[in-house]
């Protein structure tokens, strides 16, 4: 009797310690694949069509035979997705037949019955699953089937089914349980929130695109209108006899023509709000010396510039400095027959500030501290640009030519 008894006892031991074990393993199994499906969510696209289709595999490797996740539409008017995967033929076939066995007054099929309940589906646990087949031709043998062991989760988000995940276990395999049901829960859940993640991102990207074609267009039109008023000022420049009011008409074309190409970069560029002050420079000064075309066999314009990329706020700025500053060495620096070189170097120090030169080996200034005194439109407007504006220094300086540099620097904010 007594060895019996130790006998039992032993048994029973072995027993509770298999079963530790065995829960164990499964408690693995469980977070391996939670972090698993974790991962794959971390490489997410707009398209989360692959994720919903390695997540349909890992678990029915893990879990049973045959799966599907049913997904409505986002609009949920152009019906749904349908994600298969089986590792048994025959389980997909079951599979594929009972899910859509059930009265259309129940929702027209098992997981169209989840999505409207909210309510997951365990079998054999449902007591009243007769009641829900009461109509269905499976009603005497869902058991032969393998309706014993399916397992119908909702895909919730924000308390609303977006789609149902279903999984079926063929011929000897063992029921589902409640470890089962919360695995699958929780990973519905990860999987819902990842989809309306990716719904909302592809929502994202394309007001986006949207915002970007139209600040493009908004650039091209302002361009092309400023390019209008500036080709009105060249006509009126051409009507007018008096030498000094037909010159103001010209700069101030030059002047807006210089806004413009900005305009016209920012539509060309990617970011639409940053500007390559490089190539901004290099159609710049080919622009001015287009319309200064009486210097272009006498003065060479040569460039040493770095690629630098500035904001919209810096690169307008720069531009009226830089169109000033080359139509002053065109008009003055090289009088009579005099030919030369005007010079323009950019760079960005360690400190990162930008630092902009523009020389030429014209006639000078004889003073240039009076010059820098007069208030000229032209003066003017050169101090007010590089001190307010652009928050930097502007200094001139007068040695075999006349050489001006502007320092900045172009903090985003």
């Amino acid at each position: 009797m007594r060895n019996n008894i130790s006998r039992a006892k032993k048994v029973l031991h072995k027993s509770k310690k298999y079963q530790l074990k065995q829960k164990l393993i499964y408690e693995n199994k469980f977070l391996n694949n939670i972090l698993s499906l974790a991962l794959d969510i971390s490489k997410l696209t707009i398209d989360y069509k692959e994720l919903i289709n390695t997540t349909v595999k890992n678990i029915v490797q893990s879990l049973g035979d045959a799966g599907v996740i049913h997904l409505l539409s986002e609009n949920e008017i152009d019906g749904f997705a349908e994600f298969t995967y089986n590792n048994n033929e025959k389980a997909a076939e079951i599979l594929k037949l009972v899910i859509s066995e059930i009265p259309d007054n129940l929702g027209g099929s098992l997981w169209k019955y989840v999505i409207k309940t909210g309510e997951s589906i365990v079998l054999p646990e449902i007591k009243n699953i007769n009641n829900i087949f009461s109509k269905s031709r499976y009603k005497n043998n869902f058991e032969s089937l393998g309706l014993s062991k399916l397992i119908i989760v909702p895909l919730l988000w924000q308390n609303k089914a977006i789609g149902a995940l279903s999984l079926l276990r063929y011929e000897k395999m063992n029921s589902f349980n409640r470890d089962d049901l919360a695995y699958l829960q929780n990973t519905a859940t990860i999987l819902s929130f990842a989809i309306s993640n990716s719904r909302l991102l592809k929502v994202l990207v394309k007001e986006i695109e949207e915002r970007k074609m139209l600040m493009r267009e908004l650039y091209h039109r302002t361009k092309n209108n400023l390019q209008v008023i500036s080709s009105l000022l060249r006509i009126k420049s051409d009507l007018v006899e008096n030498d000094d009011m037909k010159n103001i008409l010209e700069d101030m074309g030059n002047r807006i023509q210089t806004i413009a190409l900005v305009h016209q970069k920012l539509y060309q560029s990617k970011s639409l709000s940053h500007i390559d002050l490089k190539d901004f420079i290099t159609d710049l000064s080919s622009l001015l010396m287009s319309s200064y075309s009486l210097y272009q066999k006498k003065v060479i314009i040569e460039l040493f510039l770095d690629s630098i990329v500035v904001s919209i706020d810096k690169a307008i700025p720069c531009g009226l400095i830089i169109n000033e500053l080359i139509s002053n060495s065109l008009k003055y620096a090289f009088p009579g027959d005099r030919k030369g070189r005007i010079m323009i170097h950019l760079h960005k120090s360690d400190d990162g500030t930008t630092e902009i030169n523009i020389s030429d080996d014209g006639i000078g200034i004889p003073d240039d501290n009076k010059f820098m005194e007069m208030n000229t439109l032209g003066m003017l407007l050169l101090k007010s640009i590089a001190e307010e504006q652009l928050q930097g220094k502007l200094s001139i300086e007068t040695n075999n030519g006349v050489s001006s540099t502007i320092r900045f620097k172009d903090i985003l904010y």
